[in-house]
């Protein structure tokens, strides 16, 4: 997975001032959370939420339990 984070940048050492810190920090977990998720769901998994790194199973029926909720 590729991501790039323009507005941030984070590489530099010297963030943009014009984001917080904990805004840049959460926008690349919930960027790599959800590259994670696509990989992990073919094995049965998926973060319990955009910022958790806990890992959950999905549900036996998924998908069809995800358009009941």
């Amino acid at each position: 997975f590729v991501t790039h984070f323009t507005g941030c940048q984070p590489c530099s050492g010297d963030r943009n001032r014009d984001y917080s810190g904990d805004s840049c920090d959460d926008g690349m977990r919930r960027a790599l959370n959800f590259a994670d998720d696509q990989v992990l769901r073919d094995y049965g998994f998926r973060h319990a939420g955009p910022l958790s790194d806990d890992v959950r199973p999905l549900p036996f029926d998924y998908p069809a339990a995800a358009g009941r909720r």
